[in-house]
């Protein structure tokens, strides 16, 4: 059985060992370059019949 002296303990370990896994994660992403975002064309079902250059220039 867990007594609240153990409970305690290991809510804080595994919080100081996120934190150590989420600041290393961060780090490795910080310096990488997301491609644009892109468009789902049904979005534009009804629009991009009448003009499609112009649609998705918009």
């Amino acid at each position: 059985m867990t007594n609240r002296k153990d409970f305690i303990r290991s809510i804080g370990l595994m919080a100081a060992g996120s934190l150590v896994l989420c600041s290393g994660a961060l780090a490795s992403f910080s310096g990488k370059r997301y491609p644009r975002p892109g468009l789902q064309l049904f979005t534009m079902f009804g629009t991009i019949d009448d003009d499609v250059q112009g649609t998705l220039k918009k």
